[in-house]
């Protein structure tokens, strides 16, 4: 319950993410997923939103939440419930925007809340560069980890075929870091510090 209270935006999202993926059906796939023709002819644009209800399979669903219940609290309690919530929607809006541009006229599908996760870890990254984050096991600086996580999904987005969203990744990335930013100046001038930048 002191989870629930402390941090009821991200109570929230794990809670409805986790339902809505685990019991979806055809039914709900049809309605929530990120399908770009549909959207332009028919200006569904909700499901810019709802695809991150939806996720692939359960491991799919799992990295997505286990990342999101790691880093999501301590944004939350960083930036406030409003600034978080408001920081979820938006990387997970941007994060299809190219996707849409793209692929508007033809068929294409997606799903899932990693642009949104994305954009949540890069938010953690603001607030704390220096802080370890640990891939496969291996930690290294949040910093590190960035400018790898951003290199490779540039370069998967245009080499990849293996039907993972990398375009998400980046831009979601990307749209959680500057949403941050915005958000707090003062975080930014904090981290343009701590990068010796300034």
């Amino acid at each position: 319950m002191n989870f629930i209270r402390l941090f009821p935006v991200c109570s929230f999202i794990l809670l409805a993410t986790i339902l809505t993926s685990l019991f979806q059906d055809a039914n709900t796939l049809e309605k929530f997923l990120f399908i770009p023709k549909r959207i332009a002819r028919k200006k569904e644009w909700y499901r810019f939103f709802t695809s991150a209800l939806i996720h692939a399979d359960f491991l799919h669903l799992l990295f997505n939440m286990m990342t999101f219940f790691f880093f999501g609290p301590v944004l939350e309690k960083q930036m406030g419930h409003i600034s978080f919530a408001g920081l979820y929607i938006f990387a997970q809006i941007i994060s299809h925007i190219p996707s849409y541009l793209q692929n508007k006229n033809h068929e294409y599908a997606s799903l899932g809340a990693s642009g949104a996760v994305s954009g949540v870890v890069f938010g953690v990254i603001l607030y704390y560069p220096w802080t370890k984050v640990y891939v496969f096991l291996f930690p290294m600086p949040a910093i590190l980890y960035a400018i790898l996580f951003i290199a490779f999904s540039h370069y998967a987005s245009k080499n990849a075929n293996d039907r993972i969203n990398h375009s998400a990744h980046l831009w979601g990335a990307l749209a959680g870091f500057v949403f941050a930013s915005i958000v707090d100046p003062y975080a930014f001038i904090y981290f343009l510090k701590e990068i010796y930048i300034l």
